[in-house]
């Protein structure tokens, strides 16, 4: 895949499946998750940066350490997540996203982590690129 030259990372919703360890550990490792695996082995591959978009911490690099938690991001919470994502944007000076996501319309749930980074990244005029991954094994 071809990336264009101003843009910085590769991005991906987090998982509801996650490792039960106890503590706080990286999130690569917390996300039990072919699809984050993969969307980080691709950025990796290609020397770009990765976060994981999640509900509860916003943009989260791979190595971040994270508690075990659920929570799935709801229509209702998009404008202040939204925010949060702007300010996490400017602090890791982000200049655009490639999101990686599964079809939005047979996954409705992963809506609002999509709608939230489009509305960020209007708001801070940066790329936003989505690649929808068809495979069910991901």
């Amino acid at each position: 895949m071809e990336v264009p030259a101003h843009m910085s990372v590769f991005c991906t919703y987090c998982s509801k499946s996650k490792s039960s360890d106890p503590g706080t550990i990286p999130a690569i490792c917390r996300y039990n998750s072919e699809r984050i695996r993969r969307v980080y082995a691709a950025a990796c591959s290609l020397n770009l940066r990765f976060f994981i978009l999640s509900g509860k911490f916003g943009l989260i690099e791979p190595q971040h350490c994270i508690p075990d938690y659920d929570h799935l991001l709801r229509s209702d919470e998009v404008s202040a997540f939204a925010d949060r994502v702007i300010r996490q944007i400017n602090e890791h000076g982000i200049d655009g996203f490639v999101y990686f996501t599964k079809p939005l319309a047979s996954n409705p749930d992963r809506l609002p982590y999509h709608d939230a980074l489009v509305a960020a990244c209007r708001s801070t005029s940066r790329a936003f690129f989505v690649v929808e991954l068809e495979d069910s094994n991901i």
